[in-house]
Parts: structure tokens; C-alpha cells; sequence
């Protein structure tokens, strides 16, 4: 895939996209199926897969980044990534990943020098006045929600299926906090 794709489709870099598949990849919800190099592990227990490591992380960040419904994303991503029920599959793994990740990338400050440094920095950028973060919130579209037998809590006022997601930021845009999934 082409950088310009990555940024218009995944809206990331390359770089940031390879960061991401390596970390993922050593997690112990990943390793558990692919090896070293993201191909599939031979002795995995279920279904032998047909998809990559790699494949994976971009089918999910596509995923989230628009609002494909799961059946059009099986339909362009092919192989391995054949049918709806494999697309929620592959995103209730990453999710998982990510969420057993999230602690190392996503922190309040830890003393009170840095949140002070926190403050100053989101007052010299922001122009907010003791200010430890910046909070904002919005509802994440569930393409396959159809399918959940609890799918009724998730219709938004919207009457769409959807999520919320909850972040902090601090003044230079790096997430100090993130809570996601309560219905929306």
C-alpha cells in the first residue's frame, strides 16, 4: 500500500503504521497466532488463518478510521478477511491488543512537575489558564451492530448504532487519558 492510501484511507504513515503492526505484534493476543515476521503460525490452535499480521492491523484501522459497514470491508479486503463475522473477529482481537498496550502510550502525569508542565505547556499553546487537559467526546459508528443480541442500548440519538469514545489531550495533542464502549 502507498503512503498517499495510508494517509487517505488509515490517516497514518507509514511509519506510524509499521510502529503499530510491530507493537501489536508483540502482544500475547497476536503472538499466540502469528510468528515473528506476522505470517500465520502453523501450529495455532483454530482455524488455520489466511491473512497476515499486517493485514490485520490495516482491515482494522480502515475499519476505524470510516464508516465502512463490516460487509463492504470483507468485500475489499478479500482473503482472509472474507465475511463479516471474520471482520468482527479481527477487530475484537485488535481491540484487545490495543487495550492491553494502551497503558504504555496513554498516562496522567505522574508527579506534580509534570502536570505543572502540562498546564504551562496547554496555557502557551491554548491560552487556557490552569488547564491539566483538554476533553472531548464523540459517538463511534458500529457497523455490525445488527448482529449483537444487546444492540438495542446502542442506538444514539442518532438512531444509529454507536459507541462512546472520551479522550484527554494535553497541549500538544498527546492522549493523557481515553475511555471508550459505553453505549451510545
Amino acid at each position: 500500500m502507498s503512503e498517499r492510501h495510508l494517509r487517505d484511507w488509515m490517516r497514518m504513515s507509514r511509519y506510524t503504521f509499521d510502529q503499530l503492526a510491530d507493537r501489536l505484534g508483540r502482544t500475547p493476543t497476536y503472538r499466540a497466532i502469528f510468528d515473528e515476521d506476522g505470517l500465520p503460525c502453523p501450529n495455532a490452535a483454530g482455524p488455520r488463518r489466511k491473512t497476515t499480521l499486517r493485514k490485520e492491523v490495516a482491515t482494522c484501522i480502515y475499519v476505524l478510521s470510516g464508516n465502512e459497514s463490516f460487509h463492504r470491508v470483507s468485500t475489499l479486503w478479500g482473503e482472509g478477511v472474507a465475511s463479516t463475522r471474520q471482520v468482527h473477529q479481527i477487530l475484537r482481537r485488535f481491540v484487545k491488543a490495543v487495550n492491553s498496550i494502551a497503558n504504555e502510550y496513554i498516562f496522567w502525569p505522574d508527579s506534580n512537575e509534570e502536570a505543572q508542565q502540562v498546564v504551562d505547556g496547554i496555557e502557551a499553546i491554548r491560552g487556557l489558564p490552569n488547564c491539566i487537559g483538554i476533553i472531548d467526546c464523540t459517538q463511534v459508528e458500529i457497523p455490525g451492530c445488527k448482529a449483537m443480541s444487546d444492540r438495542t442500548r446502542y442506538i444514539s440519538y442518532k438512531k444509529r448504532y454507536t459507541l462512546i469514545l472520551q479522550a484527554v489531550v494535553d497541549g500538544s495533542g498527546a492522549f493523557t487519558h481515553c475511555v471508550a464502549g459505553y453505549p451510545g
